[in-house]
């Protein structure tokens, strides 16, 4: 629990970070197509972010339901790092990051299905 709420935070604090950076210094730098991706995945990112901490409030109100709910955590916060990540490789053009977006945005919507059953079940 302790290391998805860290996870949460930090990608909280991330978010915000590159959103204020974003906002300002990157209106100069970025096209509006770049910023458009940057805002997409930051939405994302912190959307997600939020839903950890609920993953982590979840773990104490159905203890039985600790690993599954964990499994959950797991997709959610890796399909975000993919997923918001490689927005942010594109948005930078650092590279091309192939099919890792889909493939984040997968891990996403697992998490969540996860996240379902887990609470269901437990």
């Amino acid at each position: 629990m302790k290391i998805l709420f860290s996870i949460a935070a930090l990608l909280g604090c991330m978010a915000v970070v590159l959103g204020a950076w974003s906002g300002h210094a990157g209106l100069r730098i970025l096209s509006p197509e770049q910023i458009a991706l940057v805002q997409k995945g930051l939405r994302y990112q912190m959307h997600h972010a939020l839903a950890l901490f609920a993953v982590c409030w979840a773990m104490g109100q159905w203890p039985q339901a600790t690993t599954a709910i964990t499994v959950a955590g797991i997709l959610l916060a890796v399909g975000v790092i993919l997923f918001s990540g490689s927005l942010y490789v594109l948005a930078f053009d650092l590279f091309n990051p192939g099919y890792v977006t889909p493939v984040g945005g997968a891990m996403m919507i697992a998490g969540w299905l996860w996240l379902a059953v887990a609470v269901w079940r437990g």
